[in-house]
């Protein structure tokens, strides 16, 4: 896929969506290490001022990379690559595990003035990086008015024309009678037909129809093959960043993790299925259309 790279004018630093600490332990020979000898044991290298880096250990270690501001995790094993997420700076945490199960890790910090910037990144906070990207519920992809609800899974490719195997969708004017599905049983002007996401290089901003900013978030995009064979990859973000950002069926569950089935400069559709969902089990939709 196209890629194209952006370059800081100023140094920017963002925090990206939050992940649970694990460290897992799979080296058959853990040493009880220091912060100092971990740090020592670790060699990365970036690529030029850019977000790409790459990291030995020496001796071979298992190791996880992860992003200092939010903890997610960026590599794991003894060696490999890995990019720090976009607009950030090179600021990552090494760990791995003594003998004890404790876990030490050491810092280190890079400065980065270059990110790869993919076609889909591109495409949903669009040409001006720094106010990003409006997109708001599409009302206009079911007769309805339908743009949220469920779907029989992996049911074939989107088109952006319809949900493909929709069971169900919900017009803005359903919402109210949809709040067992919500974590708050009270509607917060997220649901209405006007309300809209904006999508920055920084940010993602969550507005009621009137403009009232009702939340502040993080996404991501990863480009890696999403289980519905789209050529999307995954949209991943803070909990609760979307609009009506429930699992249907999931009794107010927030999924960080989407699967991106369509896009377009015009139409973003979305997809939740939990873990193990076979074809045409239950998953969740989003449909939004550009603002």
């Amino acid at each position: 896929m196209k890629k194209i790279y952006f370059a800081a004018v100023s140094l920017v630093a963002m925090s990206m969506m939050a992940c649970d600490p694990a460290v897992e332990e799979i080296d058959s020979n853990p040493v009880q290490l220091t912060e100092s000898q971990l740090a020592d044991r670790v060699i990365v290298t970036q690529e030029g001022k850019s977000d790409l880096f790459t990291f030995t250990t020496n001796p071979a270690t298992y190791v996880q990379i992860r992003y200092a501001d939010d903890n997610s995790l960026l590599a794991a094993g003894t060696a490999g690559k890995f990019r720090v997420p976009v607009f950030s700076q090179g600021n990552f945490k090494v760990l791995t595990l003594n003998t004890v199960g404790k876990a030490v890790e050491s810092s280190k910090s890079y400065p980065v003035e270059e990110w790869e910037v993919t076609d889909v990144l591109k495409t949903i906070i669009g040409n001006d990086f720094e106010n990003g990207k409006a997109w708001t519920w599409d009302t206009e992809l079911n007769a309805d008015g339908g743009c949220w609800g469920n779907a029989g899974y992996q049911a074939g490719a989107f088109d952006g024309n319809s949900i493909n195997g929709q069971w169900w969708g919900c017009p803005n004017d359903g919402f109210s009678g949809q709040l067992k599905h919500s974590n708050t049983g009270v509607l917060t002007g997220e649901e209405e037909a006007g309300a809209y996401l904006v999508f920055n290089k920084n940010q993602l901003l969550k507005y009621d129809a009137s403009g009232k900013l009702l939340n502040t978030g993080t996404f991501s995009v990863d480009g890696k093959a999403n289980n519905i064979g789209s050529e999307f990859g995954y949209l991943n973000t803070s909990e609760g960043a979307l609009l009506w950002p429930f699992m249907i069926n999931g009794g107010g569950f927030m999924p960080t993790t989407f699967e991106i089935a369509f896009l377009s400069d015009k139409r973003l559709q979305l997809v939740y299925a939990k873990d193990g969902t076979g074809s045409w089990g239950e998953c969740t939709w989003w449909a939004f259309k550009a603002k």
